[in-house]
């Protein structure tokens, strides 16, 4: 009898191990599939988390897009408002001299608008005189001409630039009185330097403009 039991004993302290081995065992696989879910719910937050990065980062460069096709467009809708006309004369050396005549012909095709005439003139700081008095000769399509001077003011009486500076570039500009032109047709516009001496130094380039004058309210 004594010996029975002690056998029965043994069993159920074996039978007792198994079982906690099995609860144990049970335990570790929940907490093996919890944590396996954990970092697959983890995984997938950091995916809708890249995707909604994504998604506003297309939306940025959609938006980035149609901000620049409306910019495209404000150009093109600013192109209607073009000069009719702008040409630059290059002098050779930065020197103006007597015979160099710097000519521009300008196509005129509406004369029912008025035109605005913008002469611009480039010298450097270098420029000695405060002022540059030249001649414009105008040839009409039908071969009339007209010669007449004007002075443009580069210096103020204070010694500052009356134009706009930048660097050792001076740009000055003068605006003739707005005009019709009288018939249709291609004027030509010759300018000659003014002075009585032989060249004028320090002066870059000059620039013709004729655009289309804004009507008056």
């Amino acid at each position: 009898m004594f010996k029975r039991i002690k056998i029965r004993i043994v069993k159920n302290k074996h039978q007792n191990q198994t079982l906690r081995n099995l609860k144990y065992h049970k335990q570790h696989q929940e907490l093996k599939v919890s944590l396996q879910n954990q970092i697959q719910t983890s995984d997938e937050k950091i995916a809708l988390r890249k995707n909604r990065i994504l998604i506003q980062t297309q939306v940025m460069v959609t938006k980035n897009r149609l901000l620049g096709i409306v910019f495209a467009l404000g150009l093109l809708t600013g192109c209607e408002n073009a000069p009719t006309f702008e040409k630059s004369y290059v002098f050779d050396k930065s020197e103006w001299a007597q015979n160099v005549k710097p000519s521009f012909t300008v196509d005129i095709q509406d004369v029912s608008k008025e035109y605005n005439f913008i002469l611009t003139i480039r010298t450097t700081t270098e420029y000695k005189f405060s002022n540059l008095w030249m001649y414009m000769s105008t040839t009409t399509p039908k071969g009339d001409k007209a010669r007449e001077p004007f002075e443009l003011i580069i210096a103020n009486q204070d010694g500052s630039w009356a134009g706009t500076k930048t660097g050792t570039v001076v740009e000055t500009s003068l605006q003739f009185k707005r005009r019709k032109m009288p018939e249709k047709g291609k004027y030509t516009f010759v300018l000659e330097q003014g002075i009585t001496e032989s060249k004028i130094d320090e002066i870059l380039d000059v620039t013709l403009l004729v655009e289309e004058a804004v009507k008056e309210n």
